[in-house]
């Protein structure tokens, strides 16, 4: 089950909040008991990154849409930025996959926060009520390993280890207050572009916008807020017929990751996505023949087909636009899209990861 975001605006926080949950922030991150020198792993810096940032977004309304369950919430990411190599996941799944050793737990972590302002959003914030939540988590420089433990844990002392971090927030009328403190600049990076990524895209849509736009995660994007989302992306590519899919997503670049990149393969061209969740969004449930044995999976109005050869994974996307699908209406609209010139139709696929294109 996924879960897609409707039509939000975000409430704003009144000013004078700001200056009372930044200094009870500051008052949490010092009593936290951050790592002293002897704690550390050897080789690990003992100087301190300090990042603060109020953020202006409307992830509440995310989150009773989805009824809490953020992990669902369906994303699209660039696979290599610059490309027309796309990724379609669930919030977890992508956290899975890119930072299994802290993604789960930031995301549970916001998922918190925002527990705790469900309950207190009837009333007034004080210093000493403002849902302040905490967590720690050791960063691990090109690492795959489902370790998720504090420092405190013995696996602290492994040479990989990079960074130790404290992601402390609160969220008031809108407005998210965080305070990340980290022992080195590079966890603090790796944390900030991570945090932004899962901001990013739990952000509800914009009024009653349509079309696919896209977002950048940067350096700064923290420092300077939440992009609002107002660059559309141009259709110049064959393989996008997975765009009509959806009307209304946004895609977020995420950087070049040499430790992520070196774990992928070559990017193919289209919508990366699983079989099972594209029938889904396609609406397909049903299966037939056409075109000298070629598959169809098709539902009223809508079909997607696997093109030759079946290793290749690729599949295409149709529509007949309110018009029931027959084979014969399905091979006319094919030929158009150019089956037997661009492509042909397999006659067996493989399940599980497939390229809409």
């Amino acid at each position: 089950m996924f879960c897609l975001l409707s039509h939000v605006v975000a409430e704003r926080l009144a000013a004078h909040i700001i200056g009372p949950v930044a200094a009870k922030l500051s008052a949490e991150v010092s009593s936290m008991g951050i790592a002293t020198p002897a704690q550390m792993p050897s080789g690990m810096s003992t100087s301190t990154v300090f990042q603060h940032w109020h953020l202006s977004w409307g992830g509440l309304k995310t989150y009773e849409a989805c009824g809490g369950a953020f992990g669902d919430v369906l994303t699209i990411s660039t696979r290599d930025p610059g490309t027309n190599a796309y990724i379609a996941q669930s919030v977890s799944e992508h956290l899975a996959e890119f930072y299994p050793a802290f993604g789960s737990r930031m995301l549970e972590w916001i998922a918190r926060i925002y527990r705790v302002a469900l309950q207190d959003q009837t009333t007034t914030p004080t210093l000493a009520d403002l849902g302040i939540q905490s967590i720690h988590f050791l960063v691990t420089p090109g690492t795959y390993s489902e370790n998720t433990t504090e420092f405190s844990i013995s696996s602290q002392n492994s040479p990989k280890c990079n960074g130790l971090v404290t992601l402390t927030g609160t969220l008031r009328a809108g407005l998210l207050t965080i305070t990340c403190s980290a022992n080195t600049t590079t966890s603090s990076a790796e944390v900030k572009r991570v945090l932004a990524w899962i901001l990013l895209v739990l952000q509800p849509r914009e009024k009653n916008m349509q079309g696919l736009f896209s977002l950048s995660v940067d350096e700064s994007i923290l420092d300077n807020g939440l992009p609002e989302i107002s660059e559309s992306i141009p259709n110049n590519s064959e393989s996008s017929s997975w765009r009509d899919l959806f009307s209304y997503a946004v895609v977020v670049d995420l950087p070049h990751l040499p430790h992520i990149m070196s774990m992928t393969e070559t990017p193919v061209e289209g919508l990366e996505i699983d079989l099972e969740l594209l029938s889904q969004l396609a609406a397909v449930d049903r299966e037939t023949q056409i075109e000298g044995g070629g598959v169809l999976r098709y539902g009223f109005d809508t079909a997607i087909v696997p093109l030759e050869p079946p290793e290749s994974r690729k599949w295409h996307y149709f529509a007949t636009e309110g018009q029931q699908i027959t084979p014969m209406r399905a091979e006319g609209i094919l030929r158009l899209h150019g089956l037997g010139t661009k492509f042909k139709l397999a006659n067996r696929y493989q399940e599980g990861k497939v390229y809409v294109g």
